[in-house]
């Protein structure tokens, strides 16, 4: 599964799952059933998430 980034106004959402390190900024994110790469000091809550890519800044709601 390819990993990408988010557009800004995009969001994904869904259960988190596995979330590995590509490099010291940034992670891989398993969400749902997309693979984001968002950055590494993000805080993720575990279980069903919301993640809002606006004007460059990612936003995160857990449920």
């Amino acid at each position: 599964m390819n990993s990408r980034h988010l557009n800004n106004g995009e969001e994904v959402y869904g259960d988190l799952g596995a979330v590995v390190p590509v490099d010291e900024d940034t992670v891989s994110a398993l969400i749902g059933d997309q693979v984001i790469l968002l950055p590494a000091g993000l805080k993720l809550p575990s279980g069903h998430l919301f993640v809002l890519r606006l004007d460059g800044e990612h936003y995160v709601r857990g449920d």
